[in-house]
């Protein structure tokens, strides 16, 4: 395509002592078929070799733009950053450890039609780039086009590396409230909540999984049905009292109020009704641990987003809901 009759599409960064894996990363998005690209890294104070890597890029690529924070605002914040920066209509996440295929942006900007996001699938690879799984989505059975609120909610039906939308949505994000548990999450919600999100089901991110991620894919052993179930029965009683739990449903808690208050007047009467359970569930959760009251909250919770999958899928979920 002509650079100057297509649209530019902004890749937004976010580095933090990514040296190991950058380089490759920054290859696989310049050397995309779709060239009329921006690639706006903001640094969130690396202290490795991550911004002698990006500057040598800045000066041979005049797409290549860097921001050095003076100090470390965080993985939330450092892509609200980079996000603001972007001068594009559409607006790509990446992070600094991936591997994109070279036909990425051109099929996700052929494809958002008249949404505001896309998303797709991904392949996951290990810290030396060996595939795991031929696809995310039947990796972690992601819901990837919710129904409801609540499935948006609990199944986080979007990753952020393979993220596209539109300077529309842009517009409606930014700024991040204060209690922001991911920003992918938070994209995807305003977008699932004015009907603008679509699936695109093509693998066309490379999402590595090592012990440098921010987040990632919950890597097991057995990746069958049999040894999910036993990774959770073997670690039940961490998942119900340990601090850490209480912690992530406290940061789920004020997220949850956060989208009642900012995104209110677009959520339905029967979302509603789920947010409310979802606010219980995740107090209850975040006071006392996974115990009687907080299972029936979720129990409650389950059957609006299990609505179509398989009889083996629906087993482990509530497999899950017993002993989590």
């Amino acid at each position: 395509m002509n650079r100057k009759t297509s649209p530019l599409v902004s890749v937004a960064m976010a580095t933090c002592n990514g040296e190991e894996f950058l380089e490759e990363q920054i290859r696989s998005i310049l050397s995309q078929s779709y060239s009329n690209i921006e690639l706006v890294v903001c640094d969130d104070a690396s202290t490795d070799g991550t911004m002698e890597i990006l500057e040598a890029f800045r000066k041979k690529n005049d797409r290549v733009k860097v921001y050095q924070n003076d100090n470390r605002l965080g993985v939330v914040r450092n892509f609200e950053k980079a996000i603001g920066l972007c001068e594009g209509e559409y607006v790509a996440l990446s992070d600094q450890d991936d591997i994109w295929l070279d036909n990425k942006i051109e099929e996700l900007l052929d494809n958002i039609g008249g949404n505001l996001l896309i998303h797709s699938d991904a392949i996951l690879i290990d810290g030396n780039g060996k595939t795991i799984a031929d696809s995310y989505t039947e990796f972690s059975w992601k819901v990837v086009e919710p129904e409801t609120l609540a499935d948006a909610i609990l199944n986080g039906f979007a990753t952020g590396c393979t993220l596209m939308f539109c300077k529309e949505l842009k517009e409606l994000i930014l700024p991040f409230p204060e209690d922001i548990y991911m920003h992918d999450k938070w994209i995807c919600l305003v977008a699932f909540l004015y009907g603008k999100a679509c699936y695109w089901d093509k693998r066309l991110t490379k999402y590595r999984q090592h012990d440098g991620n921010a987040l990632g894919a919950e890597l097991i052993e057995d990746v069958n049905f049999a040894g999910k179930l036993s990774k959770i029965n073997k670690n039940r009683k961490y998942y119900k009292n340990h601090p850490s739990f209480k912690k992530e449903m406290r940061a789920q808690l004020a997220f949850a109020k956060t989208i009642a208050m900012e995104l209110g007047e677009r959520i339905n009467q029967r979302d509603k009704a789920d947010l409310r359970l979802i606010i219980a569930y995740f107090e209850n959760a975040a006071s006392n641990g996974f115990k009687l009251k907080s299972f029936l909250i979720r129990l409650r919770l389950f059957t609006p987003f299990d609505k179509g999958r398989p009889l083996k899928l629906k087993l482990f979920n509530l497999f899950k809901l017993l002993f989590m």
